[in-house]
């Protein structure tokens, strides 16, 4: 009895000590409700950010934050963001700390449906270390369906890491994100990239896209400049972007560790002056410079595992400059190429003992990088360098001609089409050509009037502001055709102006429409001329198809809005026939205003 008390009592503590460990290891979210703050207004959004808070973040209308000062905070945020589909507007970063962006570091967040558009980035020192329109340091975070469009950022001192979301990535898992229509001109910039200035270990870009002009001094890229850690991965990602640097610039990524790059597409150009570079230029379609492991050089056969592969090169231009100094050895400034532009096929000799006499001994056996496989370039952009076979596992690349990178061949290469992460491409054949399926798609209409007064037979102008495309990709249409006409629409990038001719006198809407989104300008065409009553001593008198005169023999004439005359008569005048609109009857010494048609 006793000996069946303790076990019980023993079971009993065991029990007890399961469920404190279970309520111990239970994440924050699960134990306690976590405060969540809904924000509406830019105000609101500056007080959230002030604080240093850790709670969630709801946005529930978009936010415009012209007027909101971004000022360095201190701990990093660690709660979660749900942007719900809405945008944060014409931030104002200005880099005056170690870490730069709407908030300077985030740790363990998980960021959700949200739009950054016209953000500027203007350092007022360049001492930040790290800079990104969302954050200038994200660790441990995911961020999903996560737009950045239209950044401008510009200066010529900032030699930090700027990226177009992030400045740093660690530990993080990017998907769905995408910098678009971006103008980044940091020619001092020690890592440049579309999305991500520095990739640290661990973080996985999934179905991202950068495009715009990005220019900075080496290390640029067009979704990642710098991948400093070994266990990370660029997968499905598309590139549609103009590079600058001085060197060591590529399509995806510009100085990358030993990490998987693949079913990437590289749309634009790239350009390196070499100024400075004891490399060359080190420009590649794909990859700048992919470092070799120095364990290669004991283990050659360590290069063989793919990790770039199944990408396509569709780039216009690789540009470098035609001469170099003297070569100090082989192959030092043949960094150009279409895939990779350097590797270890382009490392120094390294040396591996020394003579009786005290000179060193050099391994001179040129080892070629066996980690790239299957890679494509297609055939306007010509191969680089005539000492390497353009073969599709060389860092030239296998020649393709265009009309032959088809539905057929992507999906053997590994590219899916679809509308998820997983299988994220559009087909060549879709239109605008192969893209990730939520590239150049409507993220926001705007339009510079809600409300129009026009009068009868004059014009007017409503220019309508899409975010996450250009403004050819609208669909403008006046509810009432007949009565108010388009007379031309006039493209300049993200907007449109619609000038419109009000033929009759009609509330209607003008209507921007793309991808689900709509803006609406409502249109009010008001009378261009004052009613006037005739008189009961020979007035005008309208029946709806006849204009009468008291007077048999009065001359009567008919005057359209915009001051022509359209029709004459004595005693009566038949205006059936006239197109539809508004008229002015004027005879006998009075004048009327008559409606013809609907």
């Amino acid at each position: 009895m006793v000996e069946k008390s303790y076990l019980c009592g023993m079971n009993l503590l065991k029990h007890i000590s399961i469920v404190l460990i279970a309520v111990c290891l239970m994440p924050a979210s699960a134990s306690a409700a976590r405060h969540v703050i809904n924000i509406s207004r830019a105000s609101e959004l500056e007080a959230f950010l002030l604080s240093d808070p850790d709670a969630d973040i709801n946005i529930v209308a978009d936010i415009d934050a012209s007027n909101m000062l971004l000022r360095p905070q201190g701990e990093p945020y660690r709660g979660n963001i749900n942007g719900n589909g809405h945008m944060i507007k014409n931030l104002r970063i200005s880099a005056s700390g170690e870490y730069s962006g709407l908030f300077g570091r985030m740790e363990g967040c998980t960021v959700t449906d949200l739009v950054l558009a016209d953000a500027v980035f203007t350092p007022e020192t360049p001492s930040a270390e790290y800079a990104g329109v969302l954050c200038g340091e994200a660790t441990d975070c995911t961020f999903t369906n996560v737009m950045v469009c239209h950044t401008v950022a510009e200066s010529p001192d900032f030699s930090g890491c700027f990226g177009g979301l992030a400045g740093m990535a660690r530990d993080c898992h990017i998907t769905l994100a995408m910098s678009s229509d971006a103008w980044i001109d940091l020619p001092s910039a020690s890592a440049l990239g579309g999305l991500v200035g520095c990739i640290g270990e661990g973080t996985e870009m999934l179905a991202c896209a950068s495009s715009g002009y990005l220019r900075g001094d080496s290390q640029v890229g067009g979704i990642a400049g710098l991948s400093e850690g070994s266990q990370s991965m660029i997968r499905n990602c598309h590139s549609d972007c103009s590079l600058y640097a001085r060197h060591t610039v590529g399509g995806i990524i510009g100085y990358s560790r030993r990490i998987l790059v693949n079913n990437c597409l590289v749309d634009g150009m790239i350009q390196a002056t070499a100024e400075d570079s004891d490399a060359g230029p080190v420009a590649g379609g794909i990859i700048g410079r992919l470092e070799a492991d120095p364990a290669i050089y004991n283990n050659p056969a360590m290069l063989s595992v793919s990790l770039v592969y199944y990408n396509i090169v569709n780039l216009t231009a690789i540009i470098t400059p035609d001469e170099y100094p003297e070569e100090q050895f082989r192959r030092q400034y043949d960094t150009a190429h279409r895939i990779v532009g350097a590797t270890v096929d382009n490392e120094a000799p390294v040396q591996t003992g020394t003579t009786d006499d005290g000179e060193p001994i050099y391994d001179i056996r040129r080892l070629l990088e066996k980690a790239l496989s299957s890679n494509h370039a297609v055939s306007s952009l010509e191969p680089l360098d005539s000492g390497i076979e353009p073969t599709k596992t060389s860092t030239e690349g296998l020649t393709r001609i265009a009309d032959d990178i088809d539905d057929v061949f992507l999906m053997q290469q590994g590219f899916r089409f679809g509308y998820d992460s997983g299988t994220p491409w559009l087909s060549p054949l879709h239109n605008y050509g192969m893209r990730l399926f939520y590239e150049r798609k409507a993220l926001n209409i705007a339009c510079d009037k809600a409300e129009l007064s026009i009068k009868e037979g004059e014009t007017a102008s409503v220019t309508f502001t899409v975010t996450g495309c250009s403004a050819d990709w609208l669909d403008i249409r006046a509810e009432h055709a007949y009565a108010l006409d388009i007379l031309n629409i006039e493209y300049n990038g993200r907007r449109a102006t619609v000038n419109v001719y009000a033929r009759m006198q009609c509330d209607t809407e003008l209507r921007a429409s793309a991808d689900g989104l709509t803006a609406v300008c409502r249109v009010n065409a008001i009378s261009a001329v004052d009613d006037i009553e005739a008189d009961n001593a020979g007035g005008l008198v309208y029946d709806g198809r006849v204009v009468k005169s008291g007077k048999a023999d009065a001359a009567i004439e008919l005057y359209s809005i915009d001051g022509r005359k359209v029709a004459t008569g004595r005693g009566s005048v038949d205006v059936s026939t006239l197109p539809s609109g508004c008229y002015v009857a004027a005879g006998n010494g009075c004048r009327i205003k008559l409606r013809i048609g609907s």
